[in-house]
């Protein structure tokens, strides 16, 4: 997997490298839809941490669940996808600025029923921070990691926060 910052004339958000059903390289990447809302596709940029700049050939998106599935002109590495129950620890590496903190916490709801704008019902998992830092905003599109080890499997991509 590879973390990285989305920029689409600026930074806007986090995604990460998803492996394709064979476990190969991927030109394949996750964020949260409103990460990339309203840009051109031809706008977006995946800043790998070394540096590199991938653009972007086209984005997918779903509005109702806020996860968008932009695919890149050049290949990147992929993940191993885990599963999930309640109270498991997670965190998220990616930091909107190298000063912010590394969030962690709790799975609170592994299965919880999710309506969005349109009457559709989701299941998605939900999460407790143990950082009580207000506002999370740029943290959106990150890979939620399980546990707390160095090469922790992916849970899922980081998109709302409710209070």
């Amino acid at each position: 997997m590879t973390v990285g910052r989305v920029h689409a004339k600026g930074p806007t958000g986090s995604g990460f490298s998803i492996a394709t059903a064979t476990g190969r390289s991927s030109r394949v990447m996750l964020t949260a839809a409103h990460v990339v809302r309203d840009r051109d596709p031809s706008s977006i940029v995946f800043v790998h941490p070394d540096g590199r700049g991938f653009p972007v050939e086209r984005v997918e998106s779903d509005e109702d669940i806020d996860v968008a599935v932009p695919h890149l002109r050049a290949e990147l590495d992929g993940f191993v996808a885990a599963r999930v129950r309640d109270r498991l620890a997670w965190q998220v590496d990616a930091r909107p600025r190298d000063n912010d903190p590394r969030l962690t916490g709790e799975v609170i709801d592994s299965r919880r029923l999710f309506s969005k704008s349109g009457g559709r019902d989701v299941r998605v998992v939900q999460l407790r921070a143990h950082e009580a830092i207000g506002d999370y905003q740029g943290y959106s599109g990150s890979p939620v990691m399980l546990g707390l080890t160095e090469s922790p499997p992916v849970l899922g991509v980081l998109i709302e926060q409710l209070r």
